[in-house]
């Protein structure tokens, strides 16, 4: 989860003090709250950019965002997009079929790209991976998990979270959601300094 707020100790938010106490209460918490979703909604999309770059899946989806209010001055981008299993709230998981699959033959099993430039080879307990034609499959590459012919277990890939929380962009895209969020403070400012509010 990544969350967007106004640190009111950074000199740049000082600096904006003054402007935001021309403004009313009511309007100071609204160009506030306004800001942070504008933010939110930058940084999901540097988010999902990075997805795209690294990783060799078919459709991102988009991270739900938890929006600012005037009673509720931060956003938050939440990762974590759940789904019901076996009774508990677990983090959702891209099947294989979200990503490049390349059915195999009677003797090399399917193979899958989930990063970009890799190619792997899908097998379980030594049984090979296979794409049936099934439509209800979905494309997805299937496995025996025994030597026996039942039970079949779908494959899958990373979860959302891990591949959009990635160390190496995560702290970047919120570095510069920060910075840009005291611009866009200012923006607001002077647009609703400009309407005489």
């Amino acid at each position: 989860m990544a969350r967007i707020e106004a640190e009111w100790n950074k000199a740049d938010i000082l600096r904006l003090k003054l402007k935001l106490e021309a403004l009313s209460g009511k309007k100071q918490k609204s160009v506030m709250a306004n800001s942070i979703n504008k933010v939110a909604r930058d940084f999901r999309k540097w988010e999902k950019e990075d997805i795209r770059k690294r990783f060799a899946v078919k459709k991102v989806d988009s991270a739900p965002i938890r929006r600012a209010s005037s009673s509720k001055l931060f956003a938050e981008v939440v990762y974590s997009i759940r789904t019901e299993k076996a009774g508990r709230k677990t983090a959702k998981a891209y099947t294989t079929s979200h990503f490049r699959v390349r059915k195999g033959t009677k003797r090399t099993p399917a193979t899958v790209q989930i990063t970009k430039g890799k190619r792997s080879r899908i097998a379980i307990a030594g049984n090979k991976g296979f794409v049936t034609k099934d439509k209800l499959a979905d494309g997805s590459i299937f496995a025996r998990s025994t030597k026996h012919r039942l039970p079949i277990d779908i494959t899958y890939g990373p979860t959302f979270r891990g591949m959009a929380h990635s160390p190496e962009f995560y702290q970047e895209n919120l570095d510069e959601a920060q910075k840009d969020l005291y611009e866009e403070i200012n923006k607001h400012i002077e647009k609703a300094l400009a309407k005489g509010k």
